[in-house]
């Protein structure tokens, strides 16, 4: 009896450094001309030429504000998130993006650039990386390299699938 309690202890002793080792390696990587660190290195701010990237996206700003505690990132100025493997770039003000939920908010200004064949242009859209889809709940313009324009209300782009979805046309 006592060898199966050791034992279970050992397993959750295990198991609790794969996960916090898993936690560790989520850091996000990022450089900027300018890094300022605040409230005992619980927030960071950057600036200048700011370039936050994993192995899939980039994302360019002026300016960045990361709450590590609740792995939230604030940016704003000259956004833009590249996305090369899928072929994806949204240009927008100001994004809210929260890593826990791979959730990006785009807000004012906000430009899409599907493959390089599909614009949209909107004040609002969400891309959820998890579930690979890129929402627009508000009024917006869609155009596409044969000249076509639709205006919409809603839409969603269903990006592993390279399916579109408009409503309310």
């Amino acid at each position: 009896m006592k060898n199966n309690i050791k034992s279970f202890i050992y397993i959750l002793i295990f198991a609790s450094l794969l996960i916090s080792s898993k936690l560790l390696s989520e850091e996000i990587k990022f450089e900027a001309n300018s890094i300022e660190l605040i409230d005992k290195d619980e927030r960071i701010l950057a600036k200048k030429n700011v370039k936050i990237f994993n192995k899939k996206e980039t994302i360019y700003a002026d300016e960045m504000d990361y709450n590590k505690l609740k792995q939230i990132i604030k940016a704003k100025g000259n956004i833009i998130v590249e996305n090369k493997y899928d072929k994806i770039k949204i240009f927008s003000d100001q994004i809210d993006y929260d890593k826990k939920s791979e959730i990006i908010i785009f807000n004012q200004n906000v430009s899409v650039e599907l493959k390089n064949k599909f614009y949209f242009n909107t004040d609002k859209a969400i891309y959820n990386k998890l579930n690979e889809e890129i929402v627009i709940n508000s009024p917006s313009n869609f155009s596409d390299n044969f000249g076509n324009e639709i205006k919409s209300k809603n839409l969603t782009f269903l990006v592993d699938k390279k399916l579109l979805k408009i409503n309310s046309v």
